[in-house]
């Protein structure tokens, strides 16, 4: 990492999302809830959140079941649409004690303050082929123990910052993809411009420019 681009972008960053509610996590206590660096759910923030959000229902066994198929999801498209139905409350699991299917709440979109918020930075992955160690994701926003934003910061003074920061975001999609299929949004900023789009289509026509707009409403999930 370039001198200063933690300090003055990627700090900057992770300050302002605390000021706005997020919650940071250490970068080893990350990977500690993750249980190394193949996992991907926050897990004891996930477990209690689960329990919460679906008090009716919920048991350890269930959880243990989504964690495993979150973890495991086809790392393509498809996959990262069904991480999306999870995320949108549309998709069931079976309770065994009702003997039938439960759709299951991950995040709460109309009680917000019902759901906990984390930021952490330095972010390592590992699968069968590939580890990030040395190119580790600057900043990963999570909402109930789901990672789901990524943002890959530049230093200002970096020629041609936002091209090399999308580099790296393609380089994550060909190395540790099952990362990337969680994930729904990557965002890409030098602090002076802010870059998004959809993970799991980063070309050109859907990376889009940040401009605050005061009347409207931005949805990213």
């Amino acid at each position: 990492m370039i001198e200063g681009e933690k300090t003055t972008v990627q700090n900057s960053i992770i300050r302002y999302a605390i000021q706005n509610g997020w919650e940071y996590i250490k970068p080893e206590d990350c990977l500690r809830m993750r249980q190394g660096e193949t996992g991907i759910i926050l897990r004891e923030i996930f477990e209690k959140q689960m329990m919460k959000l679906n008090s009716d229902f919920m048991d350890g066994n269930i959880i243990q079941d989504l964690i495993k198929k979150i973890e495991n999801i086809r790392p393509n498209l498809a996959g990262n649409r069904e991480i999306w139905e999870y995320l949108k409350g549309l998709k069931t699991v079976f309770v065994p004690d009702q003997k039938r299917d439960r759709n299951v709440k991950m995040i709460d979109f109309e009680k917000v303050d019902r759901n906990i918020f984390n930021v952490t930075d330095e972010f390592t992955f590992k699968n069968e082929r590939y580890t990030n160690k040395s190119d580790r994701a600057d900043i990963i926003f999570s909402i109930n123990g789901i990672p789901v934003f990524i943002v890959e910061t530049k230093a200002a003074q970096v020629l041609n910052a936002i091209p090399i920061a999308m580099e790296q975001i393609l380089r994550y999609h060909k190395e540790i993809p099952e990362l990337m299929t969680v994930l729904q949004s990557f965002q890409i900023t030098d602090i002076i411009k802010f870059f998004y789009g959809p993970t799991w289509n980063v070309s050109d026509s859907t990376l889009i420019e940040w401009k605050m707009d005061r009347g409207k409403d931005f949805e990213l999930l």
